[in-house]
């Protein structure tokens, strides 16, 4: 759901997306033009230097003006059996919420 937040004296576009793996599922807040991300079910996506914080005892991911998010536009199931490696961020960034 996108929506509009006053920052400072402007107004900021702010979206809420689902992002998961097998085990792990985290609500990420998508800030200005990181909204216009194309994303569905099954998009891959790497989210770097983002920060955690805790809100009504749900732990949320929120990128931040030095954050990254890059959108693979590769299905997981078509990389190659020894590639699983690049995943190893993403991996540990949800060994973090346990």
């Amino acid at each position: 759901m996108e929506r509009e937040v006053t920052v400072g004296s402007s107004l900021t576009r702010v979206k809420d997306i689902t992002i998961s793996d097998n085990r792990w599922r985290v609500k990420l807040t998508l800030w200005r033009e990181a909204c216009d991300m194309p994303h569905r079910p099954g998009t891959f996506i790497q989210v770097t230097n983002a920060v955690t914080n805790v809100h009504r005892g749900e732990t949320l991911l929120s990128l931040t003006s030095r954050s990254f998010i890059q959108v693979y536009k590769i299905a997981i199931m078509s990389f190659p059996p020894d590639s699983w490696q690049c995943l190893l961020p993403l991996i540990k960034l949800f060994a973090s919420f346990r």
